[in-house]
């Protein structure tokens, strides 16, 4: 079996990035765990203080391997939160990352769905997604493909970009979103023991607000009737 390529020891192999930053500059941002020199784990965001995953899918489809055609984060919230969304630009380079978190959630019985979305705007990559569409599902196993997901955007906006840092070509970005679309933890790179702690806590907090808001809502529905 050909083994997979990722992201550590490949960064000299790493095209320039299109987004005006360089290979260079981007390999510079990151640790040893492919992680963001500057990047602080904050813990649960606030909901007040929380961003909203950005809306794709309208313009052009989001399509999984299985070739189902969704918008996004609309049909992740509508089945179940809070759910774990890992973005990138490159699936190749960040396999071994997305290993890592796919592991990560399942040896610690998290409990929660786990979806990837490839978000590419370079044409290059529209006019051949076929062909990588195909090798990367043929690499994975079959339960896995209807969680997968590809998008060409003809454009992402700078504020949309900013939301999900995706000015890195071959960065892996995760993102813990509730049930209104808000972004409510992140990290990125490699999984590591700090996100373990910190992504258990945060999906807690968000399960015992959930909880809150129904007994709300059925001392609500007792009052009134």
């Amino acid at each position: 079996m050909t083994p997979r390529r990722n992201l550590f020891g490949m960064a000299d192999k790493v095209r320039e990035n299109s987004t005006r930053y360089s290979m260079s500059s981007q390999v510079i941002a990151f640790d040893e765990n492919a992680k963001l020199r500057n990047f602080k784990q904050k813990g649960l965001i606030p909901k007040k203080d929380a961003q909203t995953f950005p809306q794709f899918g309208v313009e052009r489809p989001v399509k999984s391997l299985t070739r189902q055609r969704i918008i996004i984060p609309q049909y992740f919230v509508e089945r179940e939160t809070p759910a774990l969304l890992l973005t990138c630009g490159n699936r190749t380079l960040t396999q071994k990352l997305v290993d890592s978190w796919r592991e990560m959630v399942k040896e610690n019985h998290f409990e929660i769905p786990v979806y990837e979305v490839i978000i590419q705007e370079e044409t290059v990559y529209r006019v051949l997604s076929p062909l990588f569409e195909t090798a990367l599902k043929w690499s994975l196993p079959k339960v896995i493909r209807p969680t997968v997901f590809h998008h060409y955007p003809k454009h992402i906006s700078d504020k949309d970009r900013e939301v999900i840092n995706a000015k890195y070509t071959f960065l892996l970005n995760a993102f813990l979103i509730d049930e209104d679309s808000k972004i409510r933890w992140k990290s990125n790179g490699k999984a590591i023991e700090e996100d373990v702690k910190s992504l258990k806590e945060a999906i807690e907090g968000i399960r015992k607000e959930q909880n809150e808001e129904l007994k709300d809502l059925w001392i609500l529905s007792k009052r009134t009737k």
